[in-house]
């Protein structure tokens, strides 16, 4: 694997102290990853220590660097550690303690024999909104310098700080600490604000005596001081200095004289001048919204009143332009005269507007949506719910008033059919950062839709945001559409049942009642001509018997089908196996219909690749099976036609084929030709009727023997059927050679018989 460093990377050597200001965190990802990757393969030890880079999130982006993430941790070359395992002790943070941990390190690089060591640390623990954590801080970034740095020359640290989060004031006296700065995509070496250490820290020191006083955090309290530290501030002039360098905007009310002073920030905010609102308090009201500022004074009169020792409050600022912009507005009493009433209120406006109108948009999203929403951070805190949320899960605002996630999740999960899938889908998703939609069934029967996602909010915080749908009616829907598609479906095959019940008895019917019709018609004609004495002639009797008895073959015919189809589809029908030649039990039920055939007029040939071949089949099913197949044959193939017979010897199996120069079949019904009741439409339909089970009971009788049947047609030029049959023996070994199936009156009844369909 191999990487490209930078351009600012290639500037960064060994031994050197630097900074890097940021003001979002892809800025800062992709500076630390190169930052750790070409440690990685330089072969240094590399220490990060992260908190608004998320552990998980860091150890992803170097993954899809084609970095081996468990090598480089196993070995302990890599080591990513949290703010509060390395910057904090028992008492906060101990900066002493951290610099020998960070000398301690150098052992070890020289123990495992890297070839240096870099590291990478975030400093967000010093905004805790104590003073003395910001002093701390800048004196172990001047202590680093002087301590660390010279001790292990192969050695370079990165110290990271957000633009966003810091006051100007403070990353001052942080630059001047380091040899070099990169603030963003500009890097800076040598750092010309860097100083000596050992001045840089003597003159630090000297000013803590003024912050002793005086200290405003950006988002969290404001330090007071006694009535005997009042007298230290002597140059007010100083205290303006102070106000006008911070980044925020910032406000100081002086009780006695009730007059307002903001610093410079809150003027470029607002865009009004000094003259226009600096001086008398009741200013106030050009600036702050209407609604808001009733509340404000009254927060304030309880603070000067000693009633509350902090302000905290969210109003609406309106600007010179009209603008309406939300600020989060803190402030504290820093001095207090000697009967203990204030004397001064100080404060800052931190501008939420961003913040707020996202909250605000995400409320109005969230009102409308027709979903229920839960959002909770990291920390399984609730951010967000709605009230669809509190409606779908019968949940009491109260349960949600600590904001605990826990609570509300073991809530819900009580409610779940299977209670795992409320956290499987979280703990399954930190690394993959997918969306997931499932389906989860409550106890009492809902169907509820779930869509989760995780984010980044703000860059820096994971969140899990919680969509859940109520689609059971949904699903009853389509429960019942599925269910009204299956009564469809079930509603045609009984359509198709009945109309298939109604085409067999008209098809029986008319099977039954042609041959009975020419008996009884033949019965009477010959009573008729017997009392007319007409009956002289022995010719004559005989053409009225054979009528009767063809008709009474067809009906035996029919009957015998009817029986054979009910055994199989109740399955009494049994093979009666025995070895047989069947070459020649082929040839002589062919040769047994001879005259019959040439008496239509009709070619008949048989040929076969081999003599003998001894296999095991029940002669009486097999030879039914050709005669049907012939009788078919003959009923379709015109005067002057032709039928062939052959057998072709596959070794494991036979083939035997009956083809003719009939009519054929059209494509579209011979799938069909094997169905019961089916009948081909053609010109011989009235001339050769059958009732359709013939070729159904053909390959039901071949499938009894593990063979199978096929049809090959071209509709005007014939039809062949392909009979495949497994070639086995019974445990006996006996053959049958001298089985003749057709000779006999017996045997000669059963052509007469499949051949009683075809009038002659």
């Amino acid at each position: 694997m191999t990487t490209k460093s930078t351009t600012k990377l290639n500037k960064l050597s060994k031994g050197d102290h630097a900074c890097f200001l940021y003001n979002d965190l892809k800025e800062y990802r992709k500076f630390s990853v190169d930052f750790i990757i070409e440690g990685l393969l330089n072969n240094e030890m590399v220490h990060c220590t992260i908190e608004e880079y998320p552990k998980e999130l860091l150890i992803q982006d170097l993954i899809d660097q084609n970095i081996d993430i468990e090598y480089f941790i196993d070995t302990g070359q890599l080591v990513i550690s949290s703010i509060k395992d390395i910057y904090y002790g028992n008492q906060g943070f101990h900066p002493d303690d951290t610099i020998k941990y960070c000398i301690n390190n150098f052992d070890k690089v020289k123990t495992k024999k890297f070839h240096g060591i870099r590291g990478l640390g975030e400093m967000l623990f010093a905004l805790d909104g104590r003073q003395e954590s910001i002093d701390k801080l800048i004196e172990y970034e001047i202590n680093y310098g002087l301590q660390v740095m010279p001790i292990y020359t192969n050695h370079q640290y990165l110290c990271i700080y957000n633009k966003n989060l810091f006051p100007s004031s403070v990353l001052k006296e942080i630059i001047k600490a380091h040899d070099v700065v990169i603030d963003g995509t500009r890097l800076t070496k040598p750092n010309p604000y860097f100083k000596d250490p050992h001045k840089h820290l003597k003159e630090y020191q000297n000013e803590k005596s003024l912050k002793k006083y005086f200290y405003l955090d950006k988002v969290n309290n404001i330090s007071p001081i006694s009535h005997e530290d009042e007298k230290a501030i002597k140059d007010f002039n100083i205290l303006k200095h102070i106000l006008s360098a911070t980044g925020d905007g910032v406000w100081e009310w002086d009780v006695l004289s009730n007059q307002i002073y903001f610093n410079q920030c809150f003027y470029d905010i607002t865009g009004y001048k000094k003259k226009e609102i600096e001086g008398d308090a009741h200013n106030i009201k050009e600036f702050i919204h209407s609604e808001d500022i009733a509340e404000f004074i009254k927060k304030v009169n309880k603070c000067k009143n000693n009633e509350i020792q902090h302000i905290e409050y969210e109003i609406r600022v309106v600007t010179k332009e009209g603008e309406i912009l939300w600020f989060i507005v803190k402030g504290t009493p820093i001095t207090k005269d000697e009967n203990g009433q204030v004397v001064k209120i100080v404060g800052i406006f931190n501008n939420i507007t961003e913040s707020k109108n996202t909250k605000i948009e995400l409320s109005t999203v969230l009102r409308a949506t027709a979903d229920a929403i839960l959002v909770i951070d990291s920390k399984e805190q609730v951010l967000h719910y709605n009230e669809k949320f509190l409606a779908m899960f019968e949940i009491s605002e109260s349960l949600l008033e600590n904001k605990e996630g826990i609570l509300v999740t073991e809530y819900i999960r009580n409610m779940f059919a299977d209670p795992t899938m409320i956290i499987d889908i979280k703990e399954k998703n930190v690394q993959n950062n997918k969306e997931i939609l499932d389906i989860i069934q409550l106890k009492d029967g809902r169907i509820i839709e779930r869509f989760y996602k995780p984010f980044y909010l703000y860059s820096r915080e994971r969140c899990h945001a919680y969509g859940f749908r109520d689609i059971s009616e949904r699903k009853r829907a389509e429960k019942l559409e599925q269910e009204i598609i299956l009564k469809q479906k079930e509603l045609k095959e009984v359509r198709k049942y009945e109309r298939l019940k109604t085409e067999i008895f008209s098809t029986i019917s008319h099977e039954l009642k042609t041959p009975l019709n020419i008996i009884l018609g033949t019965t009477q004609l010959l009573s008729y001509k017997r009392k007319q004495g007409e009956l002289n002639e022995e010719s004559q009797q005989d053409r009225y018997i054979h009528i009767m008895r063809q008709n009474c073959y067809r009906l035996l015919r029919l009957i015998n089908n009817l029986i054979d189809i009910n055994k199989l589809d109740s399955g009494f029908m049994k093979l009666e196996l025995k070895n047989y030649n069947i070459v020649s039990m082929i040839e002589n039920i062919t040769l047994s219909i001879v005259e019959y055939v040439e008496s239509k007029n009709i070619t008949l040939i048989f040929d076969t690749d081999v003599e003998e071949k001894i296999m095991a089949f029940d002669g009486d099913k097999i030879e039914r099976v050709l005669l049907n197949l012939l009788s078919n044959a003959v009923k379709f193939t015109e005067e002057k036609g032709e039928i062939f017979v052959n057998i072709y010897d596959k070794g494991e199996h036979i083939i035997i084929s009956v083809k003719d120069t009939g009519v054929g079949i059209p494509v579209e019904m011979q799938k069909k030709v094997f169905e019961r009741f089916s009948q081909v439409e053609s010109p011989f339909s009235r001339i050769a009727e059958g009732s359709g089970i013939g070729l159904s009971l053909v390959k039901s009788i071949v499938e009894l023997h593990g063979g199978n049947i096929i049809l090959k047609s071209e509709y005007g030029k014939g039809s062949e059927f392909i009979i495949n049959l497994p070639v086995t023996k019974v445990n006996n070994d006996r053959i049958v050679n001298n089985r003749d199936p057709i000779k006999g009156e017996e045997n000669i009844e059963r052509i007469h018989i499949e051949f009683s369909d075809i009038y002659s």
